[in-house]
């Protein structure tokens, strides 16, 4: 029988004293009572038959079942545990008993606790829940807000249909339970490891700030953790329950910080380069933390491990230069290897696994090149899923741990991201979110901005607005109805109108010819690879002809029109990297313009010239003459975001720029005889134009531009999931 002190849940067994101690709060049990928890321990997880747990714990002596009964009742009781909702001992009918949570021996309880200096804790103490959840809390990336406004954009147009709920189970097999509820949006969910306790990041009640909050399950009521004025988010459980560390970012205070779950002072442990995309775990033995951060500001997000009582750094991946970088970050049930996902660009990223002792030696699991917006590993170790819209559909796919084939399992209605799985492999908590994205309206008379005002509104997301040649018309994506399409309204936004009726077509861009008579697209199929089509109108805008213009391996995407409209420029990474290509409207003579990166690129107004952006770089660059010349002092403030849409018209370009705070994009223009960027003051709302496109008029004095005006999201569990 087990002697050793080991971890139960929230509880530490000390088998010698017959005791249970949860904190500074010790049970002390019956020698039979521990002598029954200790052989279901031994079993880890089995089905143990009521004649077993009688021969083994009371050596051959004639005792009733009621006898093993009453030690059962007496162990629930010890534990805190209710028979209806187990969460520590299960009745398995007709069978026998199990143990629910597997054992942690105590030698791997956190050794950086005793480390940090004292704290004073809360006077609440939490409400023990019922409910089966088990697994060691770990957050998904929630993006901030800046990579949030550019992720939505390419997610949606990924091929988001406005399917509600889309399941490959049969609906009596599971069930949702909504976890939360709140006013405002719940982010970042992170089981206890006991399964009693639910941490996230809540917006709050006027959703000006996010902070750390806790909700035991089985109860309306949430506890606040933090209270600082920056942004906490990415809450994640320490091993044994006590801790749970947590990003702050959006402020100088950006870094890794911790806080007694009971409540207490928050305490920074590593300072970070960015507050924004830090996906944050402890490692099983709860001696380390891994975290996504930038080796500097100039080069692509990486995979980090911090050792808790060193407080030393060690980089575990090296992602190309010129890429996004790597997120969306797991780590699997031995602590021996992470799963993560490697971005291009947002939008354009695979699964890749390393182990931990083998940093820098990466393996590429998928080979899809789209958007992925959470990653588990299954408790068996041999798997993983993660969320995905591969196929169009925001899905969660299965796949061996290994590579091989993906394979879908469940639909999520809305736009559904990090999944974490209980420990039983049957119970799935994500957070769905809802937006409302809605088209503004700014005018210039000659002076100043006006007040923006909306112009094209509904209760779905209708975004990237493109002003036709002559700006009667106004094209913009919208899932409104049963799929994703273009849609027409007139300059003031009435009269709208869908002219795309197929969803075969999962559209992510589009731009009109010079004409107006045709629209080049992009389109991504069912194995998520991007193509490029055109399509002819009619004078009442019907579609009455669609020609496909690329089928290779690689991807095309954002199609722009030349001036002359002859010809098209579109990005495409057949050669390996992102770079700036041309091509006829025949789909033939495709030439690549740039060596060195380049993505969204637009003819100057005379034609002469080629703007563009580069991956992960500040500013817009030219290309003239086979040569890159940059447009402007990268070092200077406020850098041009011109990732985020931006419009060329004769007298300079128009693009966003930030402040250092994502969450506060203002419109700057850009003066190209004089190569200098003036601020364009607008009377209100210009701390929310968001990132989802924009468009001039051809006179120049209309700029329309697509934001956010509602966003709320819910913690679901799903129960029953296989």
């Amino acid at each position: 029988m087990m002697s050793n002190p080991f971890h139960l849940g929230r509880y530490t067994v000390l088998p010698r004293e017959n005791r249970l101690r949860d904190g500074e709060t010790t049970v002390q049990v019956e020698p039979k009572v521990m002598e029954v928890l200790l052989f279901l321990a031994k079993r880890k997880g089995e089905v143990v038959s009521r004649e077993e747990l009688i021969e083994e714990v009371w050596g051959g002596v004639c005792v009733t079942d009621h006898v093993l009964s009453r030690c059962i009742s007496e162990l629930r009781k010890a534990l805190g545990d209710d028979p209806r909702t187990p969460s520590f001992v299960e009745t398995i009918r007709k069978r026998g008993y199990r143990l629910i949570p597997r054992t942690r021996p105590w030698e791997e309880s956190a050794p950086f606790a005793e480390e940090f200096p004292p704290f004073e804790t809360t006077d609440s103490e939490p409400t023990v829940a019922r409910d089966g959840l088990v697994r060691v809390g770990r957050s998904r990336r929630v993006p901030g807000l800046l990579v949030l406004s550019i992720g939505i954009v390419l997610l949606a147009a990924a091929g988001y249909a406005g399917n509600r709920l889309l399941h490959s189970l049969p609906p009596a097999e599971f069930r949702e339970v909504s976890l939360t509820s709140l006013h405002g949006s719940e982010l970042d969910p992170s089981l206890s490891p006991d399964g009693h306790s639910l941490a996230f990041s809540w917006s709050g009640e006027s959703g000006d700030n996010y902070d750390i909050y806790i909700k035991d399950l089985g109860t309306e009521a949430v506890r606040r953790l933090t209270t600082h004025p920056a942004e906490d988010k990415n809450p994640c459980w320490s091993a044994d329950g006590t801790w749970i560390a947590f990003v702050r970012g959006g402020t100088a205070d950006c870094g890794l910080f911790v806080v007694p779950s009971r409540g207490g002072l928050a305490q920074e442990v590593s300072p970070t380069i960015s507050g924004n995309i830090c996906d944050l775990i402890f490692s099983p033995g709860g001696n380390s933390l891994l975290f996504v951060d930038r080796p500097s500001r100039t080069e692509p997000f990486s995979v980090f491990e911090l050792d808790l009582l060193s407080r030393e750094r060690t980089q575990l991946t090296s992602p190309p230069s010129h890429y996004f970088g790597d997120r969306d970050l797991a780590v699997s049930p031995d602590g021996q290897q992470i799963v993560f996902a490697r971005a291009e660009t947002i939008g354009i990223e695979d699964l890749f696994t390393m182990r931990i002792k083998h940093p820098g030696k990466e393996t590429q699991l998928t080979f899809d090149r789209t958007s992925i917006t959470g990653i588990e590993w299954m408790v068996n170790g041999n798997e993983v899923i993660y969320s995905s819209r591969r196929d169009g559909h925001p899905r969660l796919w299965r796949m061996n741990a290994g590579g091989g084939k993906a394979h879908p399992i469940i639909s999520f209605g809305d736009y559904g991201c990090d999944p974490m799985l209980a420990l039983d492999d049957q119970r799935l908590v994500f957070e769905r979110s809802r937006f409302e994205i809605n088209i503004w309206r700014t005018q210039n008379d000659g002076e100043n901005w006006s007040r923006p005002e909306c112009l094209i509104k509904s209760t779905r997301w209708d975004w990237m607005p493109k002003f036709g040649p002559h700006g009667e018309r106004i094209a913009f994506l919208s899932d409104r109805g049963s799929h994703l399409g273009i849609w027409l309204a007139d300059s003031e936004g009435k009269e709208s109108r869908r002219i795309t009726t197929s969803d075969e077509l999962k559209i992510r861009s589009f731009d009109w010819s010079p004409d107006g008579k045709h629209l080049a697209i992009e389109h991504r199929d069912q194995n998520g690879r991007s193509d490029l089509s055109l399509m002819t109108l009619a004078p009442t805008d019907a579609i009455i002809n669609n020609t496909r213009l690329t089928q290779s391996p690689a991807n095309e995407t954002n199609p722009q029109f030349s001036r002359d409209g002859q010809s098209l420029l579109f990005v495409s990474d057949q050669s390996g990297d992102w770079q700036l290509w041309r091509m006829n409207l025949d789909g033939k003579n495709a030439s690549m313009l740039t060596r060195e990166g380049a993505i969204n690129g637009k003819e100057s107004w005379d034609g002469r010239s080629i703007y563009f952006c580069k991956p992960h770089r500040l500013g817009i660059f030219d290309l003239h003459l086979d040569n890159e010349l940059p447009m402007r002092d990268e070092t200077s403030t406020p850098g041009i975001r011109a990732d985020f849409g931006y419009d060329v018209f004769e007298a300079g370009i128009l693009t966003f720029a930030s402040d250092g705070n994502p969450s506060t994009l203002q419109l700057i223009f850009h003066d190209i005889a004089s190569g200098k960027n003036t601020h364009l003051a607008l009377d209100r709302g210009q701390d929310q134009l968001g990132g989802l496109g924009l468009t001039l008029s051809p006179d120049g004095n209309t700029l329309l531009f697509a934001r956010i005006d509602r966003r709320d999201s819910d913690i679901i569990m799903i129960q029953g999931f296989r």
